[in-house]
Order: C-alpha cells, then sequence, then structure tokens
C-alpha cells in the first residue's frame, strides 16, 4: 500500500510541474519545489488514508445482538477453541476474565519463504527466511441491556516482513465471530481516531517553499515595477520627442506663412 502512496506522490508532483508551472512560474523547472511539497501532501494524505483503515482492522466498532452474555461467550469460545486452524496452527486461550467478560486469544507461526536475489539477467541466490508472526485477539462481551450483549473485538499483530498474512487472520476471523453470533447492529461507542498531525519534515518543505515561492513574488514585483518604470520612461521620451516634432511643424508652417505674405503669394 505505501507503493500506491507513493506512485500517488510522483504521478502528482510531475503533474503539477508539467501542468500549473509553465502556467504559474513560466518554467516547469522553476515549479519543482511547489510541485514536490504538492506531491509530498499527496503522499502523506495515503499513508494517513491507509493507517485509518488498518486502525479500522484492528479495532472494528462493537456489536450488539439479541442474545445473553454466556450465550455469546460460549459460542466464540466454542468457534475459538474447537481447532479452527490458519496457517497450519489453532488459536490458543491466554487470558479469561469471567467477572468482567473478558478473552484473550494468540495464534503464532512462522512462514518459510525464500528470498531470491537477482542480477540483470539470471536469479544470483536464493535464501531461505523465517518469519515470525503472532496475533492476539482481546474480546471484551458485556450486557448492555436485558436480553442484549455488546462485543468488542480488539486486535494487535506482530510480522516481520509484511503485515498482510495477519491482516488477512483478522479479517477473516473477525468476519466469522459475528457471523457465528447471528444478526446485530453495530454500536456507535468508539471516539473517531485521533488524526496524527503532519510529520515536520512535511511542515518544514510547505514552509521552505511558502517562503521561497514569496521572495519570488516579491522578485516578481521588483521586475514589474522597473518594467513599468522604464515603460513610463520610454513613454516620456516618446512624449518630448512628438512635442519637438510639432513645434518644428508649427515654426515652419509660420515661417511659409510669413513668406507667401512677403511675396503675395495666395
Amino acid at each position: 500500500m505505501i507503493i500506491f502512496a507513493l506512485a500517488a506522490g510522483i504521478i502528482t508532483c510531475v503533474l503539477f510541474a508539467v501542468v500549473v508551472g509553465p502556467v504559474s512560474y513560466g518554467d516547469p523547472f522553476e515549479a519543482f519545489l511547489p510541485a514536490a511539497v504538492a506531491g509530498l501532501w499527496v503522499f502523506w494524505g495515503f499513508v494517513l488514508f491507509i493507517g485509518l483503515r488498518r486502525l479500522s482492522l484492528l479495532h472494528p466498532p462493537p456489536r450488539s445482538y439479541r442474545i445473553g452474555v454466556e450465550e455469546a461467550a460460549g459460542a466464540i469460545s466454542a468457534y475459538l477453541d474447537e481447532g479452527v486452524r490458519m496457517y497450519g496452527e489453532p488459536w490458543r486461550r491466554i487470558g479469561y476474565w469471567p467477572e468482567s467478560g473478558r478473552l484473550s486469544y494468540e495464534m503464532i507461526w512462522v512462514d518459510n519463504v525464500v528470498k531470491e536475489k537477482s542480477g540483470h539477467f539470471i536469479k544470483v541466490d536464493q535464501t531461505p527466511e523465517r518469519l515470525f508472526r503472532r496475533v492476539v485477539l482481546e474480546l471484551a462481551v458485556h450486557e448492555k441491556a436485558p436480553g442484549f450483549t455488546v462485543v468488542r473485538l480488539d486486535w494487535d499483530a506482530e510480522a516481520e516482513g509484511s503485515y498482510e498474512t495477519a491482516d488477512h487472520l483478522i479479517r477473516i476471523t473477525t468476519r466469522d465471530i459475528f457471523a457465528r453470533l447471528g444478526s446485530g447492529m453495530t454500536v456507535p461507542e468508539r471516539a473517531l481516531p485521533i488524526v496524527e498531525p503532519p510529520p515536520w519534515w512535511l511542515l518544514a518543505a510547505t514552509t521552505a517553499m511558502l517562503v521561497m515561492s514569496g521572495l519570488g513574488i516579491k522578485t516578481q514585483l521588483a521586475e514589474l515595477g522597473r518594467q513599468e518604470s522604464e515603460m513610463s520612461a520610454t513613454m516620456g521620451d516618446i512624449k518630448l520627442r512628438l512635442d519637438d516634432e510639432v513645434a518644428a511643424t508649427r515654426s515652419e508652417l509660420a515661417q511659409w506663412a510669413k513668406f507667401k505674405k512677403a511675396n503675395n503669394i495666395p
């Protein structure tokens, strides 16, 4: 998923430089810093979106069911204790607190993968690796009202390499547990997740871009002022030349009028 975020940031950077650069900056290369900052913001937005999606996977909204607490806890325990296996390993109960309606399970397994190191044309080496995986489920089952039970699932995962296999297990187990309990309703009890502020490097890059853009605008304004002064001076010179030409023409006309009068020319 990070690869998609990186690709989106790079595409945004290139499009900004190619499309906005010639219009606003006159040259795509002069728009490099604003384009890079725009790409970083898009990258950060995708990363934040990915984080929120995974947060909703690890902490799904609790659901309410029209069954008793003991029946709900028994159905969940039966499902996890009956030897359901994923990746060759069963769920193991690591904690049970009946007074608070909390249960805790874990699954630990090792993925055997082969890492290939390739050259330009041929495979150079294949190295077997053992990647550790551990998924922990914390269940909370409590009575919301007589005959109504609320079930809350909270997940934690440790995974070397990719979280893909762990997330797949979490997704399937969550679906199966809720399906075992029958038809239920989502309980809007959880507060909205707190969105993390942008990282310092993104704020620093944005600040640098704004400062440089401000300096660029100041330089452009100074250049416009200089061009206006030059244009005003040029217009003044043109006006003086025109005035001189008009005065010379009037003088010639006056002399011609005197000449005609002196020589009785009609």
